[in-house]
C-alpha cells in the first residue's frame, strides 16, 4: 500500500509545526515585531523607490523559521525599510538569548533601489548592499566562499542569481520566498530556483492557509519556503 502526500499536506504540516513554536513567545514577538514595523515606517521617507512591505505575520514566521533553523549565514535581496531584515536578527537574537556559547552569526542584505542606513541593535552583525543588486553580492560572498543557511527573497531573481546560489549555499540550506500568489515574483523565482540542480530536489512550502493561531491574519501572508528533504523527519511521538 502507498499513501500518498502532497505538496498541499507538507506545506500544511511545515506551518503548524512552525506555528506551535511560536506559540509560548507570541505575545512578546507581537510586541517587539508591531514596535519595530512602526519604527521602520518612519525610514519610508528615505526611500528613493517606495514600494510595499511585509505584514506582521509575515514577519513572525520570518522569525520563527530563522530561530528553528540557526542560520550562521543568511542573506536577504530586498532591504527596503528593513522589517524583513529586522525579523531576521529578532530570530538570530533569540538563538543568542538561549545559549551561553554561540557562533557569531551574520546578516547580509542587498536593495538595488535604496541605501537606507537600518538601525541596528541586534547580537548578528549586518552587512548592507545599499544601491546594489542582488547579483553584486551573491558575486561577493561566493568569491568569499561563504556558505548561506537561510536565503531570503523579496526581489526578481535572474539566471544569474539562481546558479550563484546554487554555489553560495550550504548542504541544508533553506529558501523563503515572499510573494508567491498569483503570477508575482515569488513564483517565478521559486519555479527558477527548483529547475537547477542544486535545489531540484527540495520541496516548496505553499504559503500558510490554516494556523492553530487563530489571530494570524494568513490572508497577509504570502510567504513560501523551498526546504531540502533532511527538513522532514518522522517521529514515534
Amino acid at each position: 500500500m502507498k499513501i500518498k502526500i502532497t505538496i498541499n499536506d507538507l506545506s500544511h504540516i511545515f506551518w503548524e509545526q512552525i506555528s506551535r513554536s511560536l506559540v509560548g513567545d507570541l505575545e512578546s514577538q507581537l510586541t517587539a515585531l508591531s514596535s519595530a514595523a512602526l519604527d521602520a515606517e518612519r525610514l519610508r521617507p528615505l526611500a528613493k523607490y517606495n514600494t510595499g512591505s511585509v505584514s506582521l505575520t509575515t514577519m513572525l514566521f520570518i522569525a520563527e523559521i530563522a530561530k528553528l533553523s540557526m542560520p550562521r549565514v543568511s542573506v536577504e535581496v530586498g532591504t527596503f525599510i528593513g522589517n524583513t531584515t529586522t525579523a531576521l536578527g529578532n530570530g538570530l537574537q533569540r538563538i543568542s538569548e538561549s545559549r551561553s556559547a554561540d557562533n557569531e552569526r551574520y546578516i547580509f542584505s542587498c536593495d538595488f533601489s535604496n541605501d537606507i542606513k537600518l538601525p541596528w541593535n541586534f547580537a548578528a552583525t549586518l552587512q548592507q548592499f545599499p544601491l546594489s543588486g542582488s547579483t553584486d553580492m551573491l558575486q561577493e560572498l561566493t568569491r568569499r566562499k561563504i556558505p548561506v543557511d537561510l536565503f531570503l527573497i523579496d526581489g526578481r531573481l535572474s539566471p544569474s542569481d539562481a546558479s550563484l546560489m546554487s554555489v553560495a549555499a550550504s548542504k541544508e540550506s533553506i529558501i523563503l520566498l515572499d510573494d508567491f500568489v498569483g503570477i508575482e515574483k515569488g513564483v517565478a523565482n521559486a519555479q527558477l530556483l527548483l529547475s537547477t540542480e542544486k535545489f531540484s530536489n527540495y520541496t516548496l512550502i505553499y504559503p500558510p492557509k490554516h494556523s492553530p493561531i487563530q489571530r494570524l491574519d494568513l490572508a497577509s501572508c504570502s510567504l513560501a519556503a523551498l526546504v531540502p528533504p533532511s527538513t522532514f523527519v518522522f517521529s514515534r511521538q
